[in-house]
């Protein structure tokens, strides 16, 4: 579904932000790890500025499920469907909601809060496949050897994400990504392998300018 724009209603905390496009007030705009939600309009290449606290009305789906006991959850936004959600696979932290709502509710009170701290439950990955290009922690779980791909990032649209993927079972795990789409600070590479022999070991990438930068590795060898 897509949703309907944010709706402010207090607090005061802003970041300047200068746009590649157009932004509306009430759009709801992911920069890296921080949801912002612009309170005015912003031309193109003009300086505005976002709210990053404060409490907004987001808007949430109508699934069942969707209503919350306030404070129960944290909320996410899921740029996708533009809506808030409990759901936190690929989507970034919000905050935590501060008036009830129901399934049938169209809007959630969050109080947005860039510092609020979020423990992030790793996503498994248990079988081969894609990995998204969005920010999220994963644990690799398969039982054999998992082939695991990872797209290029877009400059600018997907920059500052950040992605972390470690293994919990013992085998040559891969993950594939397309050719100059890596930097890993050495030799050219596109498949990072988990030498591990007893699980563990991972890598930490963060997406800029179209190419995923390696943060961190531990027990993962590159080719």
């Amino acid at each position: 579904m897509s949703g309907e724009n944010v709706r402010y209603v207090s607090g005061d905390e802003n970041m300047d932000y200068t746009p590649a496009a157009d932004v509306t007030a009430g759009d709801v705009l992911v920069l890296g790890d921080i949801v912002a939600v612009a309170c005015h309009d912003i031309k193109t290449g003009f300086l505005g500025s976002l709210r990053i606290e404060g409490i907004f009305d987001f808007p949430k789906s109508t699934a069942v499920g969707s209503g919350q006991t306030k404070g129960l959850n944290m909320w996410y936004w899921d740029a996708t469907n533009k809506v808030a959600t409990i759901n936190n696979a690929g989507n970034n932290p919000i905050g935590f909601s501060v008036a009830d709502c129901a399934d049938a509710d169209t809007t959630v009170r969050i109080n947005l809060d860039e510092y609020q701290p979020v423990q992030v439950v790793p996503q498994a990955l248990s079988a081969d496949g894609a990995i998204a290009v969005a920010n999220g922690k994963y644990v690799i779980t398969k039982g054999s050897l998992a082939a695991l791909t990872l797209a290029g990032p877009t400059a600018g649209t997907d920059d500052g994400k950040e992605i972390e993927v470690t293994s919990d079972t013992a085998f040559a795990h891969t993950i594939t990504l397309p050719a100059g789409k890596l930097k890993t600070g050495g030799a050219a590479a596109t498949i990072c392998t988990f030498t591990g022999t007893t699980g563990g070991g991972g890598i930490k990438l963060k997406a800029y300018n179209g190419t995923w930068k390696v943060l961190a590795q531990q027990g993962v060898a590159f080719s």
